[in-house]
């Protein structure tokens, strides 16, 4: 189940949509999410917006595939610390939707981008730094209509919004643009080393990832007690919420 291009990741994210939609799993929310950037990636690429297309669509391969392969290691137990915590949570509703969303991302690209970006690139990262920050634009372009859609089956999550000013979309926005800053110089990092000391390296950043995973999945404290009371007035009809996801535009 890996691709070997941008237009057959699409058909396994749909495949694991399909699967989500079938047995109920929030699983499903993060793929959903994940179809919605790669089919504005894939428009860029046809576009030829990006600098160097068939290279893009070659990062957004390797880099898929990194989410195929834990997803099918999951079920035998082999999956990285980072994805045995995103895939952990699939039917009960033990967290919320943004809490799922998160964990996804966490895992995809605080451990997986680095390291998909320096095997297709270890010699001139440079050269691939400004197709790579056009991502950026694509998934901030985004993230409106992702929180209005989570809002919609999560009436109390603007009471996120009363412990810090716009707290949920700080918890977004951290996720998603330092991370990407964060798997930039991770990358950097794995081009100047050897491939011992490489396999170390992604060892730690696996550990602190699967880390932030546990905090995404249970913070506690103030924000641990209202992410509580969030998620008992959330909607459980996931196929509702994965359809709203994929359909979004």
């Amino acid at each position: 189940m890996l691709a070997s291009n941008t237009s057959e990741v699409l058909e396994i994210i749909d495949t694991i949509i399909s699967d989500a939609k079938a047995e109920k799993s929030r699983h499903g929310y993060f793929a959903a999410l994940y179809k919605q950037v790669t089919l504005q990636i894939k428009q860029r690429i046809d576009e030829g917006k990006f600098a160097d297309p068939k290279k893009m669509d070659r990062l957004n391969t390797i880099f898929a595939n990194r989410y195929f392969a834990a997803y099918k290691k999951f079920k035998t137990g082999q999956a990285t610390k980072s994805w045995r915590i995103a895939f952990r949570y699939k039917k009960s509703q033990e967290l919320t939707i943004l809490q799922h969303l998160l964990l996804g991302i966490n895992a995809h690209i605080n451990l997986d981008l680095g390291i998909a970006v320096a095997e297709l690139n270890l010699d001139d990262l440079d050269a691939l730094q400004g197709d790579f920050e056009q991502i950026n634009d694509i998934l901030e372009s985004l993230l409106d209509d992702v929180q209005k859609i989570i809002g919609r089956f999560s009436p109390l999550l603007s009471f996120l919004d009363h412990l810090g000013g716009r707290l949920d979309e700080t918890m977004v926005n951290f996720s998603i643009q330092k991370a990407r800053r964060d798997a930039w110089d991770f990358a950097e990092q794995l081009a100047q080393q050897s491939q011992t000391e490489r396999i170390r390296t992604i060892c730690t950043m696996d550990r602190k990832t699967a880390l932030l995973g546990k905090l995404i999945a249970e913070p506690g404290g103030i924000l641990g007690k209202a992410i509580d009371i969030i998620r008992f007035q959330e909607s459980e009809n996931v196929m509702k919420i994965i359809q709203s996801l994929e359909g979004m535009r």
